[in-house]
Order: structure tokens, then C-alpha cells, then sequence
């Protein structure tokens, strides 16, 4: 139960170090369209966007391979 909710946190973590990384490297590939306290121009948005897309797209994937190996580890040795 512990292990459970401890990979449901990291889990957590882990998007928001992806969100945070994603604007620190948006902030230095286009530095001069990231002013402080102005919103960043809309094609910045939509890379955005699409992260957003894609993680929710990857989501059920990742569920599903995760519910995989938890259920019986594969044996890759046999293979």
C-alpha cells in the first residue's frame, strides 16, 4: 500500500519536472520571446498544448504497461 501511493507521488513529481523543464528549455531555445510578466506568443502556447496532448495520449499506455509488469514481471531471459 505504501510502495502504491509512493509511485502515485513520484509519479506526480515526475510531471511537474516535466512541465517545469519544458518552459526552462522554451525559456532558453526563444529567450527573447519570454519577457517576465508577459504571457509568452501563442506558438509557444500550442507547443505547450501539444506536451499536454501527448501526455494524456501516453497516459493509458503507461498505465497498462505499468499494471503488466506489476501483475507477473516478464521473464525476458526465456526469450
Amino acid at each position: 500500500m505504501v510502495r502504491s501511493i509512493l509511485a502515485v507521488l513520484l509519479g506526480w513529481a515526475a510531471v511537474g519536472v516535466m512541465v517545469v523543464s519544458t518552459d526552462g528549455v522554451l525559456n532558453k531555445m526563444y529567450p527573447d520571446q519570454y519577457v517576465h510578466g508577459k504571457m509568452p506568443p501563442d506558438h509557444l502556447g500550442q507547443i505547450q498544448s501539444w506536451y499536454q496532448i501527448g501526455l494524456i495520449l501516453l497516459w493509458v499506455p503507461a498505465v497498462v504497461i505499468g499494471g503488466w509488469l506489476r501483475a507477473g514481471k516478464p521473464d525476458f531471459k526465456s526469450a
